[in-house]
């Protein structure tokens, strides 16, 4: 499988020199088509990328992620942060991937001439949209249905932070829902799909060298937990409970309760700034 060939060449990759690739504008696709013979198609755009679907080597399904060019910069500072960014998001992919427990999209490829990173497609919904619940009658799923799939998160989480990596941006719109078993389906049965931790664009190495180690782990739970409360607010105690429970039992006890202590501080400043406005 290309993914897993490619993930096994990541580390010599990241120490080879690259000094000779060119990054000339003039070098640069600003489009797919300009270089895809396959159909292709706009899954989502933010303010700093687009996601095509497309295919590539022989027919295997992937994701693009094509950074933009930022027009009011100057050219060469563009060029250097778009660099710094591609290589964090995949470094940190390439990181999390090798990680037993934690579920992320396979790195095929990083191509620096048409700022793209090449993942593996994920078929499946984010977390967000199966919380909400399928079908006409949309109706959260009770926590009791989700349990499995929050556990997983909670327990890829804590093996993320035990390994000195913050995802960064933490919400239930960055977790896609993946069937792991024969289910057919998005139902009930929450034990045949497997969570998948994706967009680690923000993501960040916070080693316990670094004094603000334990607040990077906390804020990343908080993040979450806010996300569950804006897009999920009937069960968003109870979501957040297992997770943190799974979290939890899956770290290190000292390690845990220092997050839980950090974790109640960021809470009470997050109160305050809510209260103020």
């Amino acid at each position: 499988m290309p993914g897993e060939n490619l993930a096994r060449s990541r580390q010599e990759e990241e120490d080879e020199d690259d000094s000779t690739t060119d990054l000339s504008p003039s070098r640069a696709s600003t489009h797919p088509s300009a270089s895809l013979t396959v159909p292709f198609s706009v899954i989502a755009q933010g303010a700093e990328a687009v996601l095509y679907r497309t295919t590539m080597f022989d027919g295997q399904a992937v994701v693009i992620k094509e950074r933009f060019r930022k027009q009011y910069r100057l050219p060469e500072l563009d060029e250097q942060l778009t660099r710094t960014r591609m290589t964090a998001e995949a470094r940190a992919t390439a990181k999390a991937w090798r990680l037993s427990g934690v579920h992320v999209p396979a790195l095929y490829l990083v191509d620096w001439q048409r700022r793209w990173l090449v993942f593996e497609y994920i078929e499946g919904p984010t977390l967000r949209t199966w919380l909400e619940g399928e079908g006409s009658e949309r109706r959260a799923r009770i926590p009791e249905a989700a349990a499995p799939v929050l556990r997983q998160v909670g327990e890829a989480v804590s093996t993320l932070h035990a390994a000195d990596w913050i995802h960064g941006d933490l919400t239930s719109s960055n977790v896609l829902i993946r069937r792991s078993g024969s289910n057919d389906g998005w139902g009930e049965d929450a034990h045949e799909l497997q969570a998948v931790l994706i967009d680690l664009g923000l993501a960040f190495c916070s080693s316990s060298c670094n004094e603000h180690h334990v607040e990077d782990k906390a804020v990343d739970l908080y993040v979450l937990e806010r996300a569950f409360r804006s897009a999920h607010a009937t069960h968003a105690d109870a979501y957040t409970a297992i997770v943190w429970q799974a979290y939890a039992q899956h770290s290190r006890p000292q390690d845990a309760r220092a997050v839980q202590k950090r974790l109640e501080l960021v809470r009470q400043r997050g109160r305050k700034r809510t209260m103020v406005g």
